[in-house]
C-alpha cells in the first residue's frame, strides 16, 4: 500500500510507477484534477479505480467505482423521508451550490408546493445560529440539511443551543 499526499500534483501521483510495480487498483485521490488523471490512466490500463469522494462531473467508466451514491438517489431518499414523516412544514438548508444537485429531486417534487417548505443557503461564515433562529421564530422544527462533513459537529452544536 502506498499513501500519496492529498496535495500531490499529477506528476507526484506516480500512477504509472505504482501500476508498474504490480498495483492491483487505486483508491482516491481527493482533488478533481488528480482524480481525472487517475481515472483516465486506470481506464486505459483496465485497472480498478475507486473514488472516495463525491463527484458528479466525471462520467462512470468500466473500471470506476464511486463509493458515494448518485445525486438523484440522495434526492430521492430525502424526498421519501419527508413524505414518510409527513412533514407539513420544513426547511431545506445547504452550504454550497453543489448541494442543490443532491437536493434537486426534493426541490422539483410537486409535493413541495403543497407543504410549507423554506429553502435557505447558509452564510459562508459557518455561523448557522442566525438561520436556525430565524427558522425557529417561524415555528419550523424539521430540517433537511446538506453541509460539509467537517461542519456537522458545529451545526449540531448550534442546533442544540436553539
Amino acid at each position: 500500500m502506498t499513501i500519496v499526499s492529498p496535495c500531490a500534483s499529477n506528476h507526484d501521483l506516480g500512477v504509472c510507477d505504482l501500476l508498474g510495480e504490480g498495483m492491483a487498483g487505486i483508491f482516491g485521490p481527493q482533488s478533481t484534477e488528480s482524480s481525472s488523471v487517475v481515472q483516465s490512466t486506470c481506464g486505459a490500463l483496465d485497472v480498478p479505480y475507486i473514488q472516495t469522494r463525491w463527484e458528479y462531473r466525471l462520467k462512470p467508466k468500466k473500471h470506476n467505482i464511486n463509493l458515494y451514491p448518485p445525486p438523484n438517489a440522495l434526492g430521492e431518499a430525502y424526498l421519501a423521508y419527508v413524505k414518510e414523516k409527513n412533514w407539513k412544514m420544513f426547511a431545506i438548508l445547504y452550504e454550497s451550490n453543489d448541494a442543490l444537485i443532491r437536493l434537486q429531486e426534493l426541490l422539483k417534487d410537486p409535493m413541495i408546493k403543497q407543504r410549507r417548505a423554506v429553502v435557505r443557503q447558509f452564510e459562508e461564515s459557518n455561523d448557522y445560529r442566525k438561520t436556525l433562529k430565524e427558522l425557529g421564530r417561524k415555528g419550523i422544527k424539521n430540517f433537511v440539511v446538506d453541509v460539509e462533513t467537517q461542519n456537522v459537529p458545529l451545526l449540531l452544536k448550534h442546533v442544540s443551543k436553539n
